[in-house]
Parts: structure tokens; sequence; C-alpha cells
């Protein structure tokens, strides 16, 4: 992924922060791991006046022309919820985004 396409992803992960976690404004330290054949994995900080947050990211990478996985990630993201709410220790889902 180049730096264009890397600004890109930081600038709409921006406006998701901002939109689903109240009183986060902004991002820092995106960096993508590696690890994961079909999805790709990022890491970052959601940032506001109470500190940072540190959130992961998995998307399927765009350019890849992959279809998306059987489950999709939302209904992924609906799984790690149920499985919490069973006790389950799961990370926490801030957001779903497409």
């Amino acid at each position: 992924m180049g730096a264009s396409s890397a600004d890109g992803l930081a600038a709409a992960l921006t406006r998701l922060v901002r939109r689903s976690l109240p009183g986060y404004h902004r991002i820092e330290g995106l960096t993508r791991l590696s690890g994961g054949a079909s999805q790709q994995t990022w890491a970052f900080e959601a940032q506001g006046p109470a500190g940072a947050m540190p959130a992961i990211l998995r998307r399927l990478p765009p350019e890849s022309g992959q279809s998306p996985p059987a489950i999709g990630l939302e209904t992924e993201a609906e799984l790690i919820r149920r499985a919490g709410a069973a006790g389950v220790p799961v990370p926490r889902v801030l957001a779903v985004a497409e």
C-alpha cells in the first residue's frame, strides 16, 4: 500500500472514530501488522481528551480483488459480541464500517 493509500485509510479511519467513539477525535500510529492471509490488520490509537485508546482495524485489502470472507466482517463482529455476552473473553468491537 502506497503512502497516499495509507493517508486515505487514515483519513477514513479518523472520520469513523469521530462518528463512532464519542470524545475521540483523531488517530495516531496507524501501522500495518504482518500476518493474516485474507485480511489486513492495522494497529492504531484513537486520541481524545482522556488520552489514547489502542485499537485494531481488520479489513479486506481493497486492491486484492478477493471476494469478501464467507461470513463477512459484520457477521464476525456480531459473533464476537455474542461470545462476549456469553462470558468468553473477547476484544470489544468498537465499530463496523464498510
